[in-house]
């Protein structure tokens, strides 16, 4: 019997989770990102750049009936990334702004968190290593490449996120 053939063996399969289950991961990497959320932002959103021009038709619209960034405009402008509205605007219709943006920051953690799980899972997948799966969890969880957008009222974290929650649903 040759090596591979030995490999191929004791290779896990596709689809097999590695020790302890997917889910143990996912809950390992969030609470990883929300330490880092902790530390690195104090445990307070943040606006900054164009935060405002994310916000604004939001309370436009809940204020004014209007979705634009700005009312006195002669041409209407929804503003920048017109589709955070669709995860801001339910949390606003419960919540008060600053509340809403509190949630808002502990969603992109959550979801950098599973993100983190699910690039390593992937890697297992791809590899059939744990040693592939402890790397990449290792990388990216403890990276603060995206981490450290978490706090911010920012599109970064959710769009990195988003990119590899769709890609793991893909395979």
């Amino acid at each position: 019997m040759s090596n591979y053939d030995r490999f191929l063996e004791t290779a896990p399969r596709l689809g097999e989770q590695p020790p302890g289950g997917l889910a143990r991961w996912v809950v390992l990497s969030c609470a990883l990102k929300v330490s880092y959320f902790l530390f690195l932002g104090g445990g307070v959103p943040s606006l900054g750049g164009d935060s405002s021009s994310y916000m604004a038709p939001v309370e436009n619209l809940l204020s004014y009936g209007t979705y634009a960034y700005a009312l006195d405009q002669p041409t209407s402008f929804a503003g920048r990334m017109p589709g955070l509205a669709a995860i801001y605007l339910p949390l606003r219709l419960f919540l008060e702004p600053s509340s809403s943006l509190k949630c808002l920051v502990l969603i992109q953690v959550l979801m950098d968190g599973l993100a983190a799980a699910l690039l390593a899972q992937l890697a297992f997948r791809f590899t059939r290593d744990i040693r592939a799966f402890w790397s990449c969890l290792a990388i990216y969880g403890l990276s603060t490449y995206v981490s450290s957008w978490n706090h911010f009222v920012l599109t970064e974290s959710l769009s990195a996120s988003s990119l590899v929650i769709g890609l793991y649903s893909l395979h």
